[in-house]
């Protein structure tokens, strides 16, 4: 875990002391489901009507693509 520095500092206008936060923001972590990846290769393969053969290939990409975003 990062450690977090907290800077105390003056608030002129309410006259008071309150921290201020210094830690950068996290990263949240993206999930990709086997569901997503289903659904953006079907539409892969639903744009060549559905020629056979493709399978593999509409999956490979689709994950490709989702873990892109």
């Amino acid at each position: 875990m990062p450690k977090v520095k907290n800077i105390i500092q003056l608030d002129d206008e309410f006259n008071v002391f309150k921290k201020k936060n210094t830690s950068k923001p996290r990263k949240s972590k993206k999930i990709i489901t086997k569901d997503m990846i289903a659904e953006a290769a079907y539409y892969k393969a639903e744009l060549r009507n559905f020629e056979p053969g493709h399978e593999e290939d509409d999956w490979l990409e689709a994950e490709r693509e989702l873990n892109m975003v």
